[in-house]
């Protein structure tokens, strides 16, 4: 069975308005997940073309689905109305076998189907999106494990409603669409909320002296994982205090799991801060963030 390249949608600001040519759905911050049932086996590939069939072993389960399929969804943790970030990636970047084991059990995944690619060894991505999705429906029940997303027309009151619940934003999806693998296509286009994420300063990235931006990490469980660099929002005033407080702060290595290099003056990440930005990045770094509040008497121990 050949490997498809994943459709992505255009990005745009959100103009308010009801477009009858268009279905809406939730777009939940996830990792993106297609999945192939060949030969009696299940296979996740990621967007990039790795194999992660080993860090998600409940998705086996659909191995007793009779058919042959390719699936496409997100893959989350979900935490009260939306997913945990944080906990997707501790699943999504883990190999060890004993942790894997463990986290099938204590950090449990959704896997959130939105697209069905081929069926029965026929290809579908030529056929419209509303086909596609019937079969879908037919086909698969949501469940504890499984989630269906849900069509809607009303895409002004679900932008609304999923910027109160703290969700990520909307999709639009142009009725009698097809699949367009590899390539962002305005017959897909997403709906996004500027979001705020809690963080710790773990590093200093200087320019003559003066800070240049903030290495920012999110903590997740006893470990920090890098998210980005900040320096929009940065006033004078927060180099200066930071600057004091970072003194005795410094440390000789990176604090972070999954970052470091000699550019950096690495510190304890013990001052917590809050980032405002409008999405997560392929490589999972803050796109376009911005510092909003440092807390230093917030002062983590």
């Amino acid at each position: 069975m050949k490997k498809v390249i994943p459709m992505s949608p255009k990005l745009l600001p959100f103009d308010y308005k009801n477009d009858p040519d268009y279905i809406y759905q939730i777009k939940w911050d996830g990792v993106r997940m297609l999945t192939y049932k060949e030969n009696g086996k299940i296979t996740l590939i990621n967007k990039y073309g790795k194999d992660k069939t080993k860090q998600f072993p409940e998705l086996k389960k659909l191995e007793i689905l009779k058919a042959n399929f390719v699936l496409d969804g997100e893959i989350m943790v979900i935490e009260g109305t939306k997913n945990s970030f944080s906990k997707i990636l501790k699943r999504n970047n883990t190999s060890d076998i004993k942790k894997i084991n463990f986290y099938v059990h204590n950090i449990p995944i959704t896997y959130s189907v939105f697209d069905i690619l081929c069926f029965n060894g026929r290809w579908i991505m030529d056929q419209p999106i509303e086909y596609r999705q019937n079969l879908l429906n037919n086909f698969l029940e949501s469940n504890s494990l499984i989630h269906l997303c849900q069509n809607y027309n009303e895409g002004v009151e679900l932008f609304q409603t999923t910027k109160k619940l703290g969700l990520e934003g909307i999709i639009a999806k142009k009725k009698g669409s097809k699949y367009t693998q590899g390539k962002k296509s305005f017959d897909w286009i997403k709906y996004k909320h500027r979001q705020i994420i809690e963080g710790y300063i773990g590093g200093l990235l200087l320019e003559r002296g003066i800070i240049k931006s903030l290495a920012i990490g999110i903590k997740e469980s006893d470990e920090f994982i890098y998210i980005g660099n900040v320096g929009t929002g940065l006033s004078e005033e927060y180099k200066k205090r930071i600057l004091k407080k970072g003194v005795e702060l410094v440390i000789a290595d990176s604090p972070f799991k999954n970052f470091n290099d000699k550019k950096h003056i690495w510190l304890l990440p013990r001052v917590k801060c809050f980032i405002e930005f409008m999405e997560w990045t392929d490589d999972y770094t803050l796109r376009s963030p911005v510092l909003k509040v440092i807390q230093e008497d917030d002062y983590v121990t």
